[in-house]
């Protein structure tokens, strides 16, 4: 099947806006991953210090239950926060000392132990269980010393949802983008492109079909198609003067033969005289000749008689 050359420019655009679109669309679901991932480890730094104002020192964990009270109204103040954990160095181990998570009091810290001797925060995200989270691991002080870590985690299901809520809802402002500028692209292709080209091609129709004084009627513009036309044009000025000077000659050459024909034919019509005449001439000739000869005959006969 054919295809026009506006259907191949229409596809292409649609294609390459397709591919801007798509990259559009990750790279504003990565910008808004980053952002949001960025706003959680800000956030999970102001809760460490809000906990860590509240401690004035390491006696203040043998009260428990007041410390995990602390960390409910943390974790009741910022909803994305599902899991608050305190650890202390002590007796050359790191051990988690109050958690919201009750399995982990007692035991052993040793990922965050990395946190504990650099003296700098660090956020990762792990893979469990009951999804991916966002675990923020800053330094503990407590009364300016280094003690331990505190541990704050996110649960980034609700993240990727609000993002993938977002990114629907980018896309579906790109989409209709693309949709506007793929029509408004089409119309500026049909008017600025295709239309003169399909102009170009009717006046290669007429011209292939003897009719040389027919013009493009394109706008000529500074641009390639509006050269083309030009030059199509000028082409045509050449063909039709060459056409009326070739017209010119053939009805000089015509003229010249008529004139040398009728001067043939009058030759003709006298040489047709002259022979009828010569033949005429020589047929009296003949007749006088036969009578000459008759003439003699008789003579003879007489001379005969008479001797």
């Amino acid at each position: 099947m054919k295809k026009s050359i506006g259907f191949k420019i229409s596809l292409f655009l649609f294609f390459l806006f397709a591919f801007l679109f798509l990259s559009l669309s990750y790279l504003n679901f990565e910008n808004q991953k980053k952002e949001l991932l960025n706003s959680f480890v800000d956030r999970a730094n102001a809760t460490s210090y809000s906990l860590q104002a509240c401690i004035a020192g390491k006696e203040d964990f043998k009260d428990k239950r007041r410390f995990l009270n602390s960390i409910y109204k943390s974790m009741w103040l910022d909803g994305d926060i599902n899991e608050i954990s305190l650890s202390l160095f002590e007796n050359g181990k790191l051990n988690t000392v109050v958690s919201s998570n009750q399995e982990r009091v007692g035991k052993g810290d040793l990922a965050n132990l990395d946190v504990f001797t650099n003296k700098q925060s660090l956020s990762k995200t792990i893979q469990t269980n009951n999804g991916e989270i966002l675990s923020v691991i800053s330094p503990l002080f407590i009364s300016g010393q280094l003690e331990g870590t505190v541990e704050i985690n996110f649960s980034l299901e609700k993240i990727e949802r609000n993002i993938m809520m977002s990114a629907i809802r980018s896309s579906a402002y790109y989409g209709i983008l693309l949709v506007f500028f793929l029509i408004l692209n089409y119309v500026f292709l049909r008017w600025q492109i295709i239309k003169p080209i399909l102009n170009l091609k009717s006046a290669v129709i007429e011209i292939r079909r003897g009719n040389y004084s027919f013009r493009v009627k394109n706008k000529i513009k500074k641009d390639e198609i509006g050269e083309l036309s030009k030059s199509f044009n000028a082409m045509g000025e050449q063909l039709s003067e060459y056409t009326r000077n070739m017209e010119e000659k053939i009805a000089e050459r015509t003229q010249n033969l008529e004139i040398s024909k009728k001067k043939l034919e009058d030759k003709i019509d006298e040489f047709d005289k002259l022979t009828q005449l010569l033949v005429g001439r020589e047929l009296k000739m003949i007749e006088l000749k036969n009578e000459i000869m008759e003439l003699e005959k008789k003579i003879k006969d007489l001379s005969d008689n008479n001797t």
